[in-house]
């Protein structure tokens, strides 16, 4: 028997298969499957931003003193 997912597991898995669904959707309207409007484009960003992590490049620098300075590159 296959063991239970806890609610925090079935919770990222739920979150995982609607992020993907999003995904699915906005591939068809870039392959032109599918019409969607500027808001549903948008609610579709919004959801992903809240459900994918945002992948931004970070530059880290400090010397050998402990002292640390860090760049968000936008």
């Amino acid at each position: 028997m296959a063991a239970r997912l806890n609610k925090r597991q079935a919770d990222s898995a739920r979150a995982h298969i609607q992020a993907n669904r999003i995904v699915e959707e906005l591939q068809r309207h870039l392959h032109g499957e599918r019409e969607m409007t500027a808001t549903q484009i948008r609610a579709a960003q919004i959801l992903l931003d809240k459900s994918l992590p945002n992948l931004q490049s970070t530059e880290l620098q400090g010397d050998l003193e402990g002292q640390f300075k860090i760049e968000w590159n936008r």
